[in-house]
């Protein structure tokens, strides 16, 4: 009888979504249901209330925006290309250490929104 009980009152929560190249720093609670969005910083010891912008660097509790990892142009590029879901062996081969040089890459006429089509421009 008091585990029919518990299961009537048992209630999921929402999905949390959490985007690709995220790194949540230890000891994080992020509540239920929100959006943590691509290429986001959680520090350490955060208490995520809100959902997170992509590429944005949030700490403190509650978790609060500190600032962005790229000017808006550089992350709407980077979101534009949907790098996440590209071959490995060619991202490991763009210029990450000069994120004009890497957009540059990625937004080619050449490239055409496949990244083996410009492996030879990544490696120069």
């Amino acid at each position: 009888m008091i585990a029919a009980t518990f299961r009537k009152r048992h209630h999921s929560h929402p999905p949390t979504r959490i985007g690709s190249d995220v790194w949540i720093g230890a000891q994080s609670i992020i509540g239920a249901g929100l959006t943590i969005g691509h290429g986001a910083n959680i520090a350490a010891n955060p208490v995520v209330t809100a959902g997170v912008e992509p590429y944005s660097i949030v700490a403190g509790s509650p978790a609060n925006e500190i600032c962005k990892r790229f000017s808006e142009y550089d992350i709407t590029c980077v979101l534009e290309t949907v790098l996440w879901e590209q071959d490995v062996d060619c991202i490991l081969k763009l210029p990450f250490h000069d994120i004009n040089r890497c957009l540059e890459i990625l937004t080619s006429d050449s490239a055409n929104g496949v990244l083996p089509a410009f492996k030879e421009v990544a490696t120069e």
